[in-house]
C-alpha cells in the first residue's frame, strides 16, 4: 500500500506542474522508473487518452486530509 501512495503522490506532483507546451519535457536530466511512468500517464492524458484522464481523476480525488482542523473546498466554476 505504500509503494502505491508513493506513485499517487509522484503523480500528483507531476499534475501541479505549469505544462506551457503540451510536448514539452515534464522530467528533468535524471529521474526514477515511477517518475517516468507517471510523466507517461500525464502526458497520454495531456493527449486526450480516456483511461490516463480516468487515472488521474481517481488519484487526484483520493485526497484526504489527515492533519486535524483542516478541510478542502473544491469550486467548480460552470459557464
Amino acid at each position: 500500500m505504500a509503494k502505491s501512495k508513493s506513485f499517487d503522490e509522484t503523480v500528483k506532483k507531476l499534475c501541479r506542474k505549469k505544462i506551457t507546451d503540451p510536448d514539452e519535457p515534464i522530467l528533468g536530466a535524471q529521474f526514477t522508473v515511477q517518475q517516468a511512468i507517471a510523466a507517461a500517464i500525464v502526458k497520454r492524458a495531456v493527449g486526450g487518452a480516456s483511461d490516463a484522464v480516468k487515472l488521474i481523476r481517481e488519484i487526484l480525488d483520493s485526497q484526504t486530509t489527515e492533519t486535524a482542523g483542516e478541510f478542502k473546498v473544491n469550486i467548480r466554476v460552470v459557464d
